[in-house]
């Protein structure tokens, strides 16, 4: 039998979907897929060339831009090239440019949204014309992926229901612990204090993760724990003057940014605990790793993260933009050892029981297979 040939298509540098994208890659049987990557220049790495049978990148824009015109074309070429059996789009630019290049083609489409563009906290006209692009372009795709029970019932009611799938995110368990087991990342080296109440986060520096928010969250915190210290892992993809704010505050001493690292959980190892600020979250995969690296989660209850995190089984959950609340959250947390250690022991069993990456894979190649039967 032959293989069926798969090309993923992938623009975003967000942590999550570029995790997302290496952990199925190298969940999927070897034996039934020979499997192609398409990404944007964030993509030309070792990390990812060694995983598939060919790694193509070309310059894509994360803004819809002139030039948008000519990657579609490049997208059409190359898909023509290696004529793919399905074509899986991840996250919305990804999913424009992949769509139109196959507009004509026999090849089947997968768009995975990795949490809905109209579920952005941005203007309402924003809101209205992302729904419009989902809604026109599902017209030409197969099968739509969504991640978390939240992005399903969020999907607008005029695409078909036959075209939607729930396939929940998932977790590659073995990768996770071995990054977790390497040689440890130490506070000395980032000039963190040995008796420091460590406050962490693993996210790009944007808008939509809410490290603004962090920051006024440690203005209340500072006034309960002395030495707490909070530590940022990610690089920026908004303009957002964090550092101007952190310094407003006076916290420079309080603060450390790590900028973009390879394999951030590995800073994990330095939390007492970790937090997520998302404003929106289509799904929250770094809480899962958190979990793996045992340790106690507080985040705002938004969109799929209550899929993820149970309040007090697993984590703890805050209402949406409430700083204070926040604030007592982890406070209570530094003050119960009895209750961190019950949250790092259901979340652990949580994420093995749940959300381990092969299952994401076998869900996907039963669909994929599926699909492969109307060719």
């Amino acid at each position: 039998m032959d293989k069926i040939r798969l090309l993923h298509i992938a623009q975003s540098a967000g942590y999550g979907v570029t995790m997302y994208v290496e952990s199925l890659i190298k969940s999927l049987d070897s034996n039934m897929y020979e499997q192609y990557l398409l990404g944007s220049e964030y993509y030309n790495s070792d990390r990812f060339s060694s995983i598939v049978n060919k790694l193509i990148t070309i310059k894509m824009d994360r803004n819809i831009s002139f030039s948008d015109y000519f990657t579609v074309l490049k997208c059409r070429k190359i898909i023509k090239e290696f004529t793919p059996d399905i074509v899986y789009c991840h996250s919305a630019k990804a999913g424009i440019y992949g769509r139109l290049a196959c507009v004509g083609t026999k090849t089947k489409v997968v768009y995975n949204p990795h949490g809905w563009s109209f579920n952005m906290r941005c203007s309402l006209l924003k809101r209205i014309l992302y729904k419009y692009i989902e809604v026109i372009f599902a017209i030409i795709t197969d099968k739509i992926v969504c991640i978390s029970d939240y992005e399903f019932n969020s999907t607008p009611w005029c695409i078909p229901s036959s075209k939607l799938v729930v396939i929940k995110n998932g977790i590659n368990v073995e990768q996770c612990y071995a990054s977790l087991t390497v040689e440890k990342i130490t506070r000395g080296a980032l000039d963190i204090p040995e008796n420091a109440f460590v406050v962490g986060i693993i996210a790009r520096i944007s808008i939509q993760k809410g490290q603004d928010m962090l920051v006024d969250i440690a203005t209340i915190l500072k006034q309960k724990i002395p030495n707490v210290f909070f530590l940022i892992v990610g690089g920026k993809s908004d303009d957002i003057p964090i550092e101007k704010m952190i310094d407003d505050k006076g916290l420079s001493s309080n603060f450390f940014i790590t900028g973009e690292v390879d394999n951030a959980i590995e800073y994990a190892s330095l939390f007492d605990v970790a937090v997520l600020t998302s404003r929106w979250e289509g799904f929250g995969l770094v809480l899962l790793e958190y979990m793996l690296a045992n340790k106690p989660i507080v985040a705002f209850e938004v969109d799929a993260i209550p899929e993820i995190i149970i309040n007090r089984y697993n984590g703890l959950l805050v209402p949406s933009n409430d700083l204070t609340a926040f604030a007592d959250a982890i406070y209570s947390l530094y003050n119960d050892d009895k209750l961190k250690q019950e949250l790092m022991m259901n979340g652990k069993l949580r994420v093995n029981a749940l959300f381990n990456i092969k299952r994401v894979a076998d869900e996907h190649e039963k669909n994929f297979a599926k699909l492969c039967l109307y060719k």
